[in-house]
């Protein structure tokens, strides 16, 4: 597959009046955020506003608080519209937002808004977000257990699944609230359910909701698991230790969310492959005669010209494929510890939300990208899948198009280093989508196929 640039686009002006617009969109874009008031929202937000590919901005908090942040973004000069809900009474607006009607709703409009006129603003929503992000939920404390951290977050998740399913079910849904790896099974399980489950959750909220008993509303082509955090983060790391632009780097990140189960590809870097001979096959050699001339003649892909470069340089590029096989293990390290390093130097009072926070924005961009029909839109994400034996969900790379996922791609090739953490990542993954799965449905486990089974019963330890 030929290497493809991340296709995103975050303005870096800050003056909307600086910003191009799309010409020939098919459809304008509407983006829920729910969680709006947290600095993970908030930060996702300024972001979105900024873009000039999303006309639409519904902002979502339990706390009134979110009407001011709203405001306050609304004052910033750009095209998008920012619309505010705050409550529970107006978690359904947030799901469907109007575009000709888009506005702030303000906290003192809406404490002396009637429940008459409140009739009418759902009636006059007519037409459902385009894409819904959760970001809402409780960031994981010191000391505190999966179990205990999953419990705090799910009954968000559950609020949320009842609003899509009965307002925009045809939205693309995104969840990047921890614990990915349990919520998503468990969202999609409620999603998939025909019958009510039986959860504990729904004791908070209107028993009379039958939306989820009614319908099946589960498209496993438009709801995902946020990754692309990590992929930024691998991006980062892998160009420190290349010497290499990390906006230039694209570094797959596949297995799930959390620090057990994210694999970081490093051998299948672009264009950092380059750096690997037996992965890329027999560098060119050139000899000491007119390199240029030599490599203008050349017919072959960027990575060869770059080895044949390096082959014409034998110190330079014996140092540096030595420095980064002695720091393959630990690049991989902090690419999958970097967020509890975060929370650490924070001492447990924030989590890494600013670049998560643009990591959602651009895989964000991507699925608006894919909306209007652009092509080679690729990212990574956690999804429903069946390309992993005993696995329904995974994080693989993905091309997007108007419907959500186009296409999900093939696991990638793996080093032997890759390839036992893939095992121990499959091993904990599957520990938590059943853990999420269990919590909805009452049908025994599925037995996994004997292969698998010896797989990952006792993954081994990685070795470099």
């Amino acid at each position: 597959m030929k290497s493809i640039k991340y296709s995103n686009y975050v303005p870096k002006s800050a003056g909307g009046r600086h910003l191009k617009s799309f010409k020939g969109r098919k459809r304008r874009i509407k983006v829920t955020i729910i969680g709006a008031g947290g600095r993970f929202g908030q930060t996702a937000a300024l972001l979105l506003k900024q873009s000039p590919r999303v006309d639409v901005l519904a902002m979502y908090d339990n706390s009134d608080i979110n009407c001011g942040t709203a405001l306050d973004l609304a004052h910033v000069d750009t095209k998008c519209r920012v619309m505010a809900y705050c409550g529970e009474d107006q978690f359904d607006d947030a799901m469907n937002v109007r575009i000709k009607r888009s506005k702030v709703l303000t906290k003192n409009k809406r404490q002396t808004s009637s429940n008459q006129s409140m009739k009418r603003v759902k009636s006059r929503c007519c037409q459902g977000a385009d894409i819904i992000l959760l970001c809402a939920g409780a960031e994981e404390k010191a000391g505190e257990s999966q179990d205990d951290f999953f419990h705090n977050n799910a009954e968000m998740g559950l609020r949320v699944v009842k609003s899509y399913a009965k307002n925009s079910p045809n939205a693309m849904l995104v969840v990047a609230t921890q614990p990915t790896d349990i919520l998503m099974p468990m969202m999609s399980e409620l999603l998939s359910q025909r019958t009510k489950p039986p959860i504990d959750y729904n004791t908070a909220h209107d028993r009379n909701d039958d939306v989820l008993r009614q319908v099946d509303k589960f498209n496993p082509r438009k709801v995902f698991g946020m990754t692309a955090h990590h992929v930024i983060k691998a991006n980062t790391h892998v160009g420190e230790a290349a010497c290499i632009d990390p906006s230039e780097i694209i570094v797959p990140v596949i297995g799930g969310n959390s620090t057990e189960t994210i694999v970081p590809l490093l051998s299948q870097a672009k264009p950092c492959s380059c750096l690997e001979l037996n992965e890329v096959g027999t560098p060119v050699r050139v000899g000491g005669e007119n390199l240029a001339t030599t490599i203008d003649e050349l017919d072959a892909p960027f990575y060869v010209v770059i080895v044949a470069l390096q082959s014409a340089l034998p110190q330079l590029y014996h140092a540096r494929f030595v420095a980064f096989q002695e720091e393959r293990r630990n690049i991989t390290y902090r690419i999958k510890h970097a967020e509890e390093w975060v929370r650490g130097l924070r001492k447990h009072k924030g989590s890494d939300y600013l670049s998560c926070a643009l990591a959602l924005v651009r895989f964000t961009i991507s699925l608006i990208k894919g909306i209007h029909g652009e092509e080679a839109v690729i990212e990574c994400a956690f999804v429903k899948t069946e390309k992993i034996p005993g696995l329904s969900f995974f994080a693989l790379p993905l091309l997007f198009g108007p419907e959500g996922v186009q296409q999900v791609f093939d696991m990638p090739r793996m080093s032997e280093y890759e390839q036992s953490l893939f095992q121990e990542a499959c091993f904990e993954l599957r520990k938590s989508i059943l853990k999420g799965e269990g919590i909805v449905s009452t049908t025994p486990d599925t037995p996994l196929p004997p292969s698998f089974c010896r797989m990952v019963d006792e993954p081994p330890k990685a070795k470099c």
